[in-house]
C-alpha cells in the first residue's frame, strides 16, 4: 500500500518590526544600565494604545473591534473608545494586555517572550482565516 505524504507549509510569526526594535533596544540598555528604566515613556504609551501596541502592528486582516462594536458589546460609556482597535480574539486580547503590563512594569523579557506569543497567535489567527474557519 502506497502512502503519500501530504506537505504541510511552516509558517512563522510575521516579525513586528517596531517592537522587535524597542525590546531589543530595551534589552542593551538593561544590560548596560542595570536598575535604569529600559522601556521609555513613548513605549508605555504606544504598548497602552491598542493602535500601535504589539497587537495593534500585527496583521491588519486579524479581526478588530471598531469604536462602535466595543461600545454596543460593553455598553460602555459612549466617549470610551479604550479598546477600539483591539482584536476580536480574546487570546490575542489576553496578550496585547500582558504585553503593555510588561512594558509599563519594565519586564523586558517577558515582552519579548509575549511578543513571541502575540505573534505566534496572529499567524494562526490568519491561516484560520485563510481556511475559513472561526476558531
Amino acid at each position: 500500500m502506497e502512502t503519500k505524504a501530504k506537505a504541510v507549509k511552516v509558517v512563522s510569526a510575521k516579525p513586528t518590526p517596531f517592537w522587535d526594535l524597542r525590546i531589543s533596544v530595551a534589552e542593551e540598555i538593561a544590560k548596560r544600565f542595570p536598575g535604569e528604566p529600559a522601556f521609555t515613556s513613548e513605549d508605555i504609551g504606544k504598548a497602552c494604545d491598542w493602535v500601535d501596541c504589539a497587537c495593534g502592528k500585527q496583521d491588519p486582516r486579524i479581526p478588530r473591534y471598531s469604536q462602535e462594536e466595543w461600545l454596543r458589546l460593553e455598553k460602555t460609556h459612549p466617549n470610551n473608545n479604550k479598546y477600539t482597535n483591539a482584536p476580536k480574539d480574546r487570546v490575542l486580547f489576553n496578550l496585547g494586555m500582558q504585553f503593555a503590563e510588561a512594558v509599563e512594569n519594565d519586564e523586558v523579557s517577558v515582552a519579548r517572550i509575549i511578543l513571541d506569543k502575540i505573534e505566534r497567535r496572529s499567524a494562526l489567527l490568519l491561516l484560520r482565516l485563510k481556511d475559513g474557519k472561526k476558531k
